[in-house]
């Protein structure tokens, strides 16, 4: 179960292992992950998993899993080039408020945006 896992997100390499993808049971990247789930990962490109999303942004997910704490704050805002108070940053922070259980949103101790 702690096999690495190559994953080509957007044109970047990330390598973890399917432990920390596992992490969120309810995740996305755990259901494709997981060896007893009917989703599967999809593409393989160069010897990598390949996923279609922003790797700027994956890698506060990855890191996310990793860690069990959400490392971004309000600098983090700068990824949209936009205000901390602006409707893109109010989106970053419901996605993330959206994709985490109560007990991971009472354990950020960063402010999202």
């Amino acid at each position: 179960m702690n096999d690495i896992i190559a994953l080509d997100v957007g044109g970047t390499r990330f390598d973890t292992t399917r432990q920390t993808l596992l992490q969120d049971p309810n995740s996305m990247l755990a259901k494709m992950f997981d060896p007893n789930s009917p989703l599967t990962p999809g593409l393989v490109k160069n010897g990598a998993y390949f996923l279609d999303r922003d790797p700027e942004y994956f890698r506060f997910i990855l890191n996310y899993l990793r860690n069990g704490v959400l490392l971004a704050d309000t600098r983090s805002c700068m990824l949209f080039s936009v205000k901390p108070d602006t409707s893109a940053c109010l989106v970053w922070r419901n996605w993330f408020s959206a994709n985490l259980n109560q007990n991971q949103n009472n354990r950020l101790n960063h402010k999202i945006c």
